[in-house]
């Protein structure tokens, strides 16, 4: 798989048929808490289909924070997401990270009510 960085993407945020999954882990901050840093992953064609537009929704709304977002700092907490992401043409994998303090409340609902769940 090809990777491509924020600075590397389109502008755009891939379609959900072209998703085959979703990691979501959450970084960074001066206390390790390997709680919190679980990553959470999505395989959108073993999710349900209320909870696949969940995630494609927290993918949605979090796009655009992430490509706004400056460059995290050591003592600042964010959101790392990486799709899997499959075309007729190529395989890549999208990465990229949006500000705890700027999350979209349905990144934080996802990473929250998935962390309860497993």
């Amino acid at each position: 798989l090809g990777t491509r960085t924020m600075s590397e993407q389109p502008t755009h945020l891939p379609d959900l048929a072209d998703i085959l999954a979703v990691r979501l882990t959450r970084e960074g901050g001066l206390l390790f808490a390997p709680a919190l840093a679980r990553p959470r992953q999505f395989v959108l064609r073993d999710c349900s289909g209320a909870l696949r537009d969940r995630v494609y929704r927290a993918l949605l709304a979090a796009w655009p924070i992430a490509q706004a977002a400056p460059a995290s700092t050591g003592d600042q907490r964010v959101y790392r997401l990486e799709l899997d992401v499959a075309t007729r043409d190529s395989a890549m994998l999208y990465c990229f990270e949006v500000p705890e303090a700027a999350a979209p409340h349905q990144l934080v609902q996802l990473w929250r009510a998935e962390g309860a769940e497993h």
